[in-house]
């Protein structure tokens, strides 16, 4: 089956995803046009407070854990290595980026998320063309790579 295209289904032939519905959801909101159609009210209430917390603690605290029940479940090496590169990558991202605010300066702030974007992009094409070469733990080792030389 080709990715990325869809069948029809029968009529009366039930859905295996139980989230079927909330994508269709989603969609229509997209469908109409306005960002503010895309979140319940609750929800976006909800991120307007997050954004408004200065910070990087609850940030690193998530990326802690992640990284605490990476270590405890992952039993495949490269799995292991690759998800401790990036969430450790992450990490220190989160870091200078708690520098920055505590600069309170924009530009410094827009610089440094320039920059993480950029590191992004660049772990993001090593991954795909580690992925297109089809060597399973080269891309840990090639993320690792470019971290030592960034």
């Amino acid at each position: 089956m080709a990715k990325g295209v869809q069948f029809e289904r029968a009529a009366g032939e039930q859905l295996d995803d139980p989230h079927v519905e909330l994508r269709a959801q989603f969609r229509e909101r997209i469908r109409q046009g306005t960002y503010d159609a895309l979140l319940d009210p609750s929800v976006r209430m909800l991120l307007r407070e997050g954004a408004a917390i200065r910070g990087m603690d609850e940030e690193l605290g998530a990326i802690r854990f992640a990284l605490a029940k990476l270590l405890a479940e992952e039993l495949d090496a490269s799995k292991l290595a690759a998800g401790v590169a990036r969430l450790t990558s992450a990490a220190v991202q989160a870091m200078k980026m708690g520098q920055a605010l505590g600069d309170e300066t924009d530009e410094s702030l827009a610089d440094l998320l320039n920059e993480i974007l950029i590191d992004l992009e660049k772990e993001s094409q090593v991954a795909r063309a580690a992925r297109k070469e089809g060597g399973g733990d080269r891309a840990w080792r090639q993320d690792l790579e470019l971290a030592d030389t960034g």
